[in-house]
């Protein structure tokens, strides 16, 4: 069997999926496309004094709070450190470790992959669904859009609310009649969220829906109406062109939180993630704070941050 070249200690167990993953973001990034400035934009060059008072500012906050923490976390993430002693100089072999030899590591990306596929689509279906419904704009809808979206106020709240929710005693299950039903083990984690991600979450991709509706021309909705259109023809048409750069970008907002997701696997498991619930957000976190291997934690962060930034590529082809 074939073994890692840094000590040996750790065999190859999935020898092809470092280069599965590298083409996935390869193919992410060429996938998508540079922003392209507007036709007839009128540019003209600013002396360079100028242009550096416009721009200096910006650019140093963005070099001190992203450039130089990144290249910092890219240098720690080539090293074997325990926060504590002086770190060793690796080079690759924390990447080496998650990509080749961590069943963990796949086991949570694939749970971040699960909750992108879900959880942004549901919550846009369900939330222009409802937006289209609450129309027109009326005062028992803006009441009903306001209660839709007080869950979105709660934040971490919320999900200390449902966790109650959830509890083998809790409302739930005397409700359902059933007795000690486990609706947070592992097995049932995921589906579970899903309840939580459209009470919570959705409330501001209706207000989203909402006003972008509120901004279709009512001359348009009427004569595709005396042309005989029907409802969904007339959502289709004459709607959807004007709703869909805010849907996309909700959704874009939508999918990034689940590639970052976190609080809600913490403490729906109290802070003790098993490695079949993990996402990538908790297992840096516990590599890095109870196993002590900031080193390989940091590779972590610097792989989501690479799948992070391939994915928004990506997405602006959508947009």
């Amino acid at each position: 069997s074939r073994w890692r070249w840094d000590g040996g200690k750790a065999p190859v167990l999935y020898p092809g999926r470092p280069w599965l993953m590298l083409a996935a973001v390869l193919a992410l990034i060429l996938l998508g496309r540079s922003a392209k400035l507007p036709q007839g934009a009128n540019l003209r060059r600013l002396p360079w004094v100028d242009a550096l008072w416009l721009a200096g500012p910006p650019l140093l906050i963005y070099t001190l709070f992203f450039w130089l923490p990144g290249l910092s976390a890219l240098l720690a993430s080539g090293c074997d450190w325990d926060g504590l002693s002086s770190p060793h100089w690796i080079g690759l072999a924390n990447f080496r470790n998650l990509l080749e030899s961590s069943p963990r590591f796949w086991q949570a990306l694939g749970n971040n992959l699960f909750l992108m596929a879900c959880i942004p689509s549901l919550i846009t279906l369900w939330s222009l669904l409802f937006a289209v419904l609450l129309q027109p704009d009326q005062p028992r809808h803006r009441f009903l859009r306001a209660l839709y979206f007080l869950p979105n106020l709660l934040g971490i709240g919320a999900i200390l609310i449902w966790q109650q929710i959830y509890h083998p005693q809790g409302p739930l299950n005397r409700l359902l009649g059933w007795e000690n039903f486990t609706w947070l083990s592992q097995d049932h984690l995921y589906p579970s969220m899903l309840p939580l991600a459209l009470w919570s979450a959705g409330g501001f991709q209706l207000v989203l829906c909402s006003a972008a509706l509120a901004q279709v021309s009512s001359e348009l909705v009427d004569a595709a109406r005396l042309e005989g259109a029907n409802r969904w023809q007339q959502f289709w048409a004459v709607s959807w062109p004007s709703l869909r750069p805010t849907v996309l970008a909700g959704y874009f907002l939508l999918l990034i939180g689940s590639v970052k997701s976190f609080e809600t696997i913490w403490l729906f498991t109290n802070q003790e993630p098993t490695s079949q619930v993990h996402v990538l957000g908790t297992l840096l976190v516990q590599t890095a704070f109870a196993e002590l291997r900031l080193g390989e934690a940091t590779a972590v962060a610097v792989l989501l941050l690479v799948l992070v930034l391939a994915l928004k590529r990506a997405l602006n082809r959508l947009d």
